[in-house]
């Protein structure tokens, strides 16, 4: 099924160019061959420095944030040498320093919800 996915996108994707530039309308089939193996190889090769490029970006993110925050920095390096932080204890660093880090923390929701402490909960009024 995966297979005939990716032929039906590479069909699509050269259908479009084609019919967009009537160069590639006049090419031969071999010719046609070439660019579609040119272009999935250059595809590929974005794709596998793609998270070469991420990890870049978040340590650029993160040095910045340490950086531009000492004080709370030097609280975090505190909490992670002095201890294995909980989500409780997570919870009080500051967002300057948090949010750099946010595509990093991923969880479910229910998973979210086993690691932080339970929120008191306020009842409403009925509207009834």
């Amino acid at each position: 099924m995966a297979d005939e996915l990716e032929l039906a996108w590479w069909q699509s994707a050269l259908e479009a160019m084609i019919s967009g530039d009537e160069y590639l309308a006049m090419t031969a089939y071999e010719n046609l061959r070439t660019i579609e193996a040119e272009f999935a190889e250059a595809d590929a090769a974005h794709i596998a420095t793609g998270a070469q490029r991420l990890t870049h970006d978040l340590a650029t993110r993160w040095k910045a944030a340490l950086e531009d925050h000492p004080e709370e920095a030097g609280q975090l390096r505190g909490l992670l040498k002095n201890a294995t932080p909980s989500a409780e204890s997570l919870q009080q660093i500051p967002a300057s320093l948090v949010q750099p880090l946010v595509p990093l923390w991923t969880t479910s929701p229910l998973g979210l919800a086993e690691h932080l402490p339970a929120a008191p909960r306020t009842h409403r009024a009925s509207t009834r």
